[in-house]
């Protein structure tokens, strides 16, 4: 009787979780613009001292869950069709959630803001599971390098279309529509969601590589 009378308070922190993270997305943008005038090595250093450190933790815990299980679980076409169905979820509802709050729609924002809030975490969460999967890679120097090389096409790239947007949107005076917030929304998630996740997937399977070689030219000594 007490199990079914409580089951109903564990949601709550749940869309209390999604709601605050709706709303540090709901803040992204106007940060970036402020961002714009500062120094790249302001945040690039920071974020890329928790990369490796993340990337070296991740590579310890695959090797502790076993690299056989994860290959089982996770399969790489699999892991593939996970990480494109969770960008475009984040993409989708962080759309939905800018465009919300740009037509000052409440109930919307209110709607998106949760659903926003739960896929990025759902996001952060399943490439976790995919960082484990690169570590525990059948070639993981060659899958690292692919990895770490996809984050950085993806920073440069993104970030350049932003450029060019921005650009674009006050030399021509276009009006906010759906499809050009979409389009924000594609070119800033390649340039802060998908470069520090693809970044800690490829250290995750450079540190296991490098592991690895340690192990066996031990191996070959002893």
């Amino acid at each position: 009787m007490r199990r079914h009378a409580t089951w109903w308070i564990w949601p709550a922190p749940i869309l209390g979780v999604s709601w605050l993270t709706g709303l540090l997305l709901l803040a992204v943008p106007p940060v970036f613009f402020r961002g714009l005038d500062q120094q790249p090595l302001d945040w690039v250093l920071p974020i890329a001292a928790a990369v490796v450190l993340l990337g070296y933790l991740i590579s310890k815990v695959a090797s502790v869950l076993g690299p056989a299980a994860l290959r089982t679980l996770i399969p790489a076409e699999q892991g593939r069709w996970i990480a494109g169905l969770l960008g475009a979820l984040v993409c989708v509802t962080w759309t939905g959630l800018l465009w919300s709050n740009f037509t000052e729609n409440v109930i919307g924002m209110i709607f998106w803001q949760i659903f926003a809030g739960a896929a990025i975490d759902l996001f952060v969460l399943g490439w976790l599971c995919l960082a484990l999967r690169a570590a525990v890679s059948r070639a993981p120097a060659r899958s690292g390098l692919a990895l770490l090389s996809s984050a950085l096409t993806s920073l440069v790239c993104s970030y350049a279309g932003l450029a060019i947007l921005i650009e674009a949107y006050f030399r021509y005076g276009w009006e906010p529509n759906l499809a050009l917030v979409g389009l924000l929304v594609v070119l800033l998630t390649g340039t802060f969601l998908l470069p520090p996740v693809l970044a800690v997937s490829g250290m995750a399977a450079i540190f296991t590589s490098l592991m690895s070689r340690k192990e066996g030219g031990s191996d070959n000594g002893a």
